[in-house]
């Protein structure tokens, strides 16, 4: 089982928001995909980070601030 502080701009902070709304694996999150994580992350905690949404993303699709911009 792979960690989620595998993937890129997943850190320890956003890993256990993940956790704590049972995404627990880079697997899970794939099949959950970045909006819903985020929106759950975001009931959970109103106070979250609007940047997690960018971070999760970025962990899905590898991709760089630079390169989101443009999609």
């Amino acid at each position: 089982m792979a960690l989620l502080t595998t993937l890129p701009n997943i850190g320890p902070t956003l890993a256990k928001q993940l956790q704590a709304v049972a995404i627990t694996t880079p697997e899970q999150l794939k099949s959950t995909g970045s909006k819903v994580a985020f929106t759950a992350i975001k009931k959970a905690n109103p106070h979250a980070c609007i940047r997690y949404k960018a971070q999760l993303r970025i962990a899905l699709t590898h991709s760089y601030h630079r390169q989101l911009a443009k999609i």
